[in-house]
């Protein structure tokens, strides 16, 4: 299991990528991000679920232009959602590595991931594909990947609690290409941005169901992101009236599993008009003016 801080460590298991014969998909040539493979898949320890990674490493320099490109994260089901990288990383050499990580991981263990990515891996069943370059599934997976995935790992019991699983191959088999291993994670160069994410084939997030609720000197907030963004952070601004209205605060509020989020703001005694505005993406998603 990882202790808090830990050194980052790395064991390449070149025999055992000879032995499996390495292969990459079929891509462009030169494209400067297609040389790129999942190198380990980490869903969490037994006291933090939420706290999960996905590391990538670079098959070849130069194979770091990768902002704009996505990351697909599945379910069991095979319920996808599409992960947008916002920026390049800085080292392109071969064998460097990519971690997108959530922030109860990147909380829980003071370590600095590349990316921030919504926790939505479970350690029962599912996949992770970087486009259609590279996927693998494990557990009770029964989806459908972007690039050739095989036998799930561990079909009979998933990336176990406190460990990762690790590539030590690459014959487009997740059962044959991957171990169990203590997680070890290498990031490019840390804190380089929070993915956008979506359900597969869904259009940009709404909001649904906000409501205020005044109770008192405090105005509580409610709503919904849709396609849901777990782990994600709505911007929530609070305006209120003087002699006219005006903005007071802007808070960050989680959004759960659900979509739904939530966030208090105390109102001045001389308040009777108050507004609520709602950002998410970078985006106003709405607004909302009640009495308070």
């Amino acid at each position: 299991m990882l202790t808090r801080p830990r050194p980052i460590a790395r064991v390449i298991v070149v025999a055992s990528l000879i032995t499996g014969g390495l292969t990459l998909s079929p891509s462009p040539a030169g494209a400067p991000f297609h040389l790129m493979e999942i190198q380990e898949v980490f869903a969490g320890t037994t006291g933090q679920v939420e706290a999960d990674f996905v590391e990538l490493e670079m098959l070849a320099a130069g194979q770091n232009l990768v902002g704009g490109h996505v990351l697909h994260l599945y379910d069991a089901a095979g319920t996808r959602t599409d992960c947008t990288i916002p920026a390049d990383v800085p080292d392109e050499s071969n064998g460097a590595r990519l971690l997108f990580a959530t922030t109860q991981f990147e909380t829980e263990y003071s370590f600095d991931a590349d990316f921030t990515m919504p926790p939505l891996l479970h350690g029962d069943g599912g996949a992770v594909c970087f486009e259609n370059i590279d996927c693998v599934a494990w557990g009770s997976f029964a989806g459908a990947t972007t690039s050739p995935a095989g036998a799930p790992f561990s079909a009979a019991g998933g990336i176990n609690l406190d460990m990762s699983i690790d590539r030590i191959a690459d014959t487009n088999d997740s059962q044959n290409d991957f171990t169990h291993i203590t997680p070890d994670p290498t990031a490019n160069a840390g804190s380089l941005g929070t993915m956008s994410c979506q359900a597969a084939g869904g259009g940009a997030s709404t909001l649904k169901g906000m409501k205020a609720k005044v109770r008192g000197n405090r105005a509580t907030i409610i709503g919904r992101i849709e396609p849901p963004a777990p782990g994600e952070k709505a911007k929530v601004t609070f305006l209120a009236n003087g002699s006219s209205l005006r903005k007071l605060a802007t808070k960050t509020a989680t959004v759960k599993p659900d979509g739904s989020f939530r966030k208090r703001f105390r109102v001045p005694a001389e308040s009777t008009r108050c507004k609520a505005v709602v950002r998410f993406g970078g985006a106003k998603l709405g607004q909302r003016k009640f009495k308070c």
